[in-house]
């Protein structure tokens, strides 16, 4: 840019260019810097707070998988007592042993004594 502006300069007049025009390309070379680095800057801020605004936090994460996982244990405790009373009938029935209760009985999530 520099020697774009010292080569239009010699071609209008013959001698070299002054301290004062060297001075004011250099700042005008600046300023166009300083906008576009401005430019990008604006850019980028708008840019991250469009990411914060919608990303997820960690303790939402974490509310939600507490949440989830409160709802599991309900859902598993229900169908546990499902097959507790279906153990009680086929035992009351003689389908099952005292043994094979037992053994059911102790088997996860949520064994019984």
């Amino acid at each position: 840019m520099l020697v774009n502006f010292t080569s239009s300069l010699m071609q209008t007049n013959s001698q070299d260019p002054t301290n004062q025009e060297i001075l004011y390309l250099i700042q005008t070379s600046n300023q166009k810097i300083l906008d576009v680095i401005n430019t990008f800057a604006e850019h980028t801020e708008r840019r991250s707070k469009k990411i914060e605004s919608t990303i997820v936090t960690k303790d939402y994460l974490d509310e939600k998988m507490s949440d989830f996982q409160g709802n599991l244990t309900v859902a598993l405790r229900k169908e546990d007592r499902k097959l507790l009373a279906l153990v009680d009938i086929l035992q009351e029935h003689h389908v099952l042993s005292d043994g094979d209760v037992k053994k059911i009985l102790a088997l996860e999530p949520f064994p019984q004594g």
